[in-house]
């Protein structure tokens, strides 16, 4: 079994994409026209990875995402579609 180190010994400070800040910007507006009210970027963020954590296949997705950025960076085309089962090829 895998241990999940504690929140307190991780780095919170994470660096994301633009894109993907982007797209947190986009779901606050969207809970401001609700709500009527501005919500912090951080509540945005925690409750869309909590959300995340709860899909049956985010660690595939996620995988598949890594996959992609590491192709982008390395010239290649950034077509991985069928990431996780080549990553789990011997």
């Amino acid at each position: 079994m895998t241990s999940v180190p504690t929140a307190a010994a991780l780095e919170r400070r994470v660096r994301v994409s633009d894109e993907a800040f982007l797209a947190a910007v986009k779901i606050r507006a969207l809970v401001q026209r609700k709500t009527r009210m501005r919500p912090d970027m951080a509540i945005v963020i925690a409750a869309m990875l909590q959300r995340a954590a709860e899909l049956p296949d985010i660690a595939d997705a996620v995988a598949r995402h890594g996959l992609e950025v590491l192709a982008r960076q390395a010239g290649a085309p950034p077509s991985v579609s069928d990431a996780p089962a080549a990553a789990a090829s011997p």
